[in-house]
């Protein structure tokens, strides 16, 4: 059978099944306790769903709306389910890692409740063979305020996808965009900027907004370690105590630096870790990028001073790790091909990844328009494997690309691609955080994304693990290349030069184990040198005009 359900628009959740071998319809059902539901999981041939139960009216403090439930359905009465979970707050997403069932929930306002609970990620009692069958409180592992300085924002944070992956759980939050200034607003109404004071909203936004934070953890049960992927080492908080005006600080966050990167892999726009799914060996993430809302200006809550913002990479981001001793690496960044899919709602991993996409900009019809709205279901092939396992491993990136790794520990495939680089872009933000935003000035005459799911990292001891060979008209004897990479206990990406050589067309660097897969290429005018008879030849006539000066004098 197959299940669907969502909210009714009479209240409560709506479940509906239907036969899979011929599509028949078989039954219908209205739950009125439920508020909302999310997602469903299998473990062991039992299914499992997340739901958001109504708080009590009036809502009492610390009541918990949360539950997990199983389904115990059959052909001849097919809806019907237990409660054998309950959590702080709505359920959102569910895995299954470490024999136990994790849950990310949404805060109680999401949901239109009032019991105020902030999201967090729970965890199951072990899962036996026969599957759950007691409804029992089930363990919070973290919660939003671990990491969040800003109480007001942590309110607002949003429990996204989650997976389970070489031996860790990975998950991600979500933002509705501007709830959060919202929030801070009409929890300091003597403070916010008025209404038209469009400067004063924007600063606002800009301290309170947040992009998605990427954690994973691992040994919950026993001795549990927990970090930080991407995110960051502080973040503005309103801080008002007693009568005092109250004012904008940066606090540190509540776990560390991040292994890897700034929010959002360090696109401000990517609001929603939207999917997770583990494919082709790597773990696959999809993201809501709402800059294409902003550009619009769809809502009316959006700051007139953020419409019309210069973002060059609009649509959707689906980022990979290769494994888990690697930084994600960009699939895409412009919605898939198409920047008016501002979603990857949905990954679904088989012999083949999967998109189910979000994008509501139905009126977009005309193709010269470049981008065409609607619903799209898209599938991702592998490409074949041009990167075995060895020593001295060379790869062709085609258009007189190449790279030649120390070593490959297990085999995969490598390629290479130029993206733009023009203003607001997601590689122009972190090139001007790198504090090399021009070289002479000039901008970068390109940015090459090259990724591998080959394992490259942890084959050789050195810390040259790679030579990178590009073909870039112009280059020569000044040209240089830059790998981005990140430092934690700055909060923002850097830039190494790894120029080894170049002339003639071609540059060519050298890899370590900091490469985040992003390459910054500068070509500048090379100074025409002389001969040596030329120079000679140039002394003499300087020779010569400086006794003529003598002369005159």
């Amino acid at each position: 059978m197959a299940l669907l359900a969502g909210p009714s628009l009479q209240g409560g959740m709506n479940v509906f099944a239907f036969r899979v071998s011929d599509g028949q319809f078989l039954a219908y059902q209205r739950f009125a306790q439920y508020a909302n539901i999310r997602k469903m999981l299998v473990v062991n041939g039992v299914l499992y769903a997340g739901v958001g139960r109504y708080a009590s009216s009036p809502a009492q403090s610390g009541e918990k709306t949360g539950r997990v439930l199983r389904w115990t359905g059959t052909e001849a009465a097919p809806i019907s389910f237990s409660e054998v979970g309950v959590i702080d707050s709505m359920a959102s997403e569910l895995t299954e890692h470490e024999g136990r069932i994790f849950v990310s929930s949404w805060p109680d306002v999401e949901s239109g409740q009032t019991s105020q609970q902030e999201a967090g990620l729970y965890m199951s009692p072990p899962v036996p063979v026969s599957g759950l069958n007691s409804s029992t409180e089930w363990t919070r592992v973290w919660k939003v305020s671990d990491y969040e300085p800003d109480p007001v924002t942590a309110a607002t944070y949003g429990g996204g996808a989650l997976a389970s992956f070489g031996g860790y759980l990975y998950w991600g939050t979500m933002h509705v965009p501007m709830m959060s200034t919202l929030s801070h607003i009409r929890s300091y109404p003597a403070e916010a900027p008025a209404l038209n004071d469009q400067s004063g909203l924007l600063s606002w936004a800009s301290n309170s907004e947040r992009a998605i934070s990427i954690f994973r953890g691992s040994s919950f049960a026993t001795s549990p370690r927990l970090e930080v992927l991407y995110g960051e080492s502080s973040l503005p908080t309103f801080v008002k105590t007693g009568t005092d005006p109250g004012q904008w600080q940066t606090l540190p966050t509540g776990m560390g630096a991040p292994l890897w990167g700034p929010s959002g892999f360090g696109n401000a726009f990517n609001n929603y870790t939207w999917s997770m799914a583990v494919f082709n060996g790597r773990l696959w993430i999809g993201t809501m990028d709402w800059s294409w809302l902003a550009n619009e200006g769809l809502s009316p809550s959006i700051p007139i001073a953020l419409r019309g913002v210069v973002q060059a990479n609009i649509g959707a981001d689906l980022w990979y790790f290769p494994s888990v001793n690697s930084p994600a690496l960009p699939e895409s960044i412009n919605g898939v091909g198409n920047p008016a899919n501002y979603g990857v709602r949905n990954l679904v991993a088989g012999t083949d990844l999967y998109l189910g996409m979000a994008n509501p900009m139905n009126l977009r019809t005309n193709p010269d328009e470049g981008a065409l709205g609607g619903w799209e279901l898209l599938r991702l092939t592998p490409k074949p494997a041009n990167t075995p396992s060895g020593s001295g491993v060379n790869v062709d990136l085609s258009n007189g690309n190449s790279v030649r790794f120390c070593g490959v520990n297990a085999p995969g495939s490598t390629y290479a691609t130029w993206v733009a680089t023009g203003s607001g872009s997601v590689y122009q933000t972190a090139l001007t955080n790198s504090g090399i935003q021009n070289m002479t000035g000039m901008m970068p005459q390109g940015v090459l994304l090259m990724a591998s799911s080959a394992d490259w990292r942890s084959a050789c001891a050195s810390d040259n693990l790679g030579d990178v060979t590009l073909s870039v008209a112009g280059a020569n004897r000044s040209s240089r290349v830059y790998q981005l990479f990140w430092r934690p206990g700055t909060g923002n990406f850097q830039a190494q030069d790894i120029t080894t050589g170049a002339e003639n067309g071609q540059i060519r660097g050298r890899l370590t184990a900091d490469f985040t897969g992003v390459l910054f290429v500068f070509t500048v005018p090379e100074i025409p040198t002389m001969s040596e008879w030329a120079m000679i030849f140039l002394a003499s006539l300087m020779a010569m005009f400086a006794v003529v000066l003598l002369r005159r004098r």
